[in-house]
């Protein structure tokens, strides 16, 4: 992992934090467990249904 994809990951993590903080503390903890789930199962959807990369050895 380079600096760049570091920066980048740090920058999502902290936004995604912000808004777990801010759902949170408007609505309440069972709020942010719910919406985890939802996410979870929205990516393992996107992860099942697409298309993976392939790596052919070709002599």
């Amino acid at each position: 992992m380079n600096s760049t994809e570091r920066l980048i990951s740090f920058k999502v993590s902290l936004i995604m934090g912000a808004i777990g903080g801010l759902i949170y503390n408007i609505y309440d903890l069972n709020s942010v467990f719910l919406l985890s789930i939802f996410v979870a199962i929205i990516w393992w959807f996107l992860m099942i249904t697409l298309p993976q990369k392939v790596e052919t050895l070709e002599e």
